[in-house]
């Protein structure tokens, strides 16, 4: 079976179940099997579906990586990025993809030079486990609010520990 069809499929079936909607717009990647073409234009039609799915263009911007000079200034982007904005405001704040999402936004308002408008973009919930360190520290709990250390915090990467394997 051809993956359009698969993923066409998984559209009917939930048409908003996000991790099937990342693996394919991962599947449409230049980098992988597809053109950049049709990754955007998967992640047009999803991201028109539901504003639960308005992340999904600033993705595909991303993965575009050198092939195109400024893609979060992309009237496609310019749009997702509208219509993500107020869903994080409001239903999205309460969401499992909250941190996503609102990562995305962060990098698209930066890129296109929007600072201001990240400031009202909910915090995160309660503090996160990390996996290799445990709770958040209490004395990081405590800071104000700062978006870049936030956006940092958010979104490292921490490395697995070799568990003697």
């Amino acid at each position: 079976m051809r993956f359009g069809q698969v993923c066409d499929e998984l559209v009917a079936r939930a048409p908003l179940h996000r991790m099937g909607h990342a693996q394919a717009l991962q599947y449409w990647c230049k980098k992988w099997s597809g053109l950049h073409e049709l990754m955007r234009d998967f992640a047009t039609r999803a991201a028109a579906a539901s504003p639960s799915l308005a992340a999904l263009p600033l993705r595909a911007a991303h993965k575009l990586g050198d092939d195109e000079r400024h893609p979060f200034r992309s009237p496609t982007a310019l749009a997702a990025l509208d219509v993500l904005l107020p869903w994080l405001a409001g239903v999205g704040a309460d969401t499992r993809w909250l941190r996503n999402d609102r990562g995305w936004a962060i990098l698209a308002l930066t890129a296109n030079e929007r600072y201001a408008e990240d400031r009202p973009l909910p915090r995160s919930g309660p503090p996160r486990r990390w996996p290799a360190v445990g709770d958040v520290p209490q004395a990081c709990r405590n800071l104000p609010p700062d978006p870049d250390r936030d956006m940092q915090r958010d979104h490292a990467v921490i490395p697995r520990r070799d568990r003697g394997r």
